[in-house]
C-alpha cells in the first residue's frame, strides 16, 4: 500500500504500490495538503512519479551534486553521467548542465515529459542503448 518514508532531510510519501489506485490518489492528496503546510516553515513540496516529497528549501539533488563536485578536484573528473526518471531529479539535471568546466557530461531523463536533461528517453531499457 501507501507509505511515508522519513529520511534525515526529507519525507517522501509513496503510493505506487497501492492496490486501489483511487485510494492511493486520495492518500496522496491528503499527504500533499499536509505537506503543503510545511512550506511556511521553510520546506518545499514536490509531486513526483507516484510520490510526494517534502524537503528543506535549498536541499535537493542538485545542491548535493554541487557539493560533491565542489569537494572534488575538477581535473580528476573525466565525465559525469546523470540518469533519472522523476521530477525530483530535475534539480540534478540543471546543476550538471550548468557545470561548463566539465566537458563530458550527460544528463538523461526517462519518460515522456518536459525536462532539463539533455537527452530524454522513453523507457528505462533505452538508457542501456545509450551506453
Amino acid at each position: 500500500g501507501s507509505q511515508v518514508e522519513e529520511e534525515t532531510y526529507k519525507a517522501v510519501g509513496h503510493d505506487g504500490n497501492a492496490k486501489d489506485q483511487k485510494q492511493a490518489e486520495e492518500c496522496a492528496t491528503q499527504l500533499h495538503d499536509l505537506l503543503k503546510k510545511k512550506e511556511d516553515m521553510g520546506y518545499q513540496v514536490l509531486k513526483g512519479n507516484k510520490i510526494e516529497e517534502t524537503r528543506p528549501d535549498g536541499i535537493n539533488k542538485g545542491s548535493i551534486v554541487k557539493k560533491i563536485l565542489d569537494d572534488t578536484s575538477r581535473e580528476n573528473i573525466e565525465f559525469v553521467l546523470c540518469v533519472g526518471d522523476d521530477t525530483t531529479d530535475e534539480d540534478m539535471f540543471s546543476q550538471i548542465n550548468s557545470e561548463k568546466d566539465i566537458h563530458k557530461r550527460f544528463t538523461v531523463r526517462v519518460g515522456r515529459v518536459s525536462t532539463a536533461a539533455e537527452t530524454p528517453v522513453e523507457l528505462q531499457e533505452d538508457v542501456g542503448h545509450l551506453l
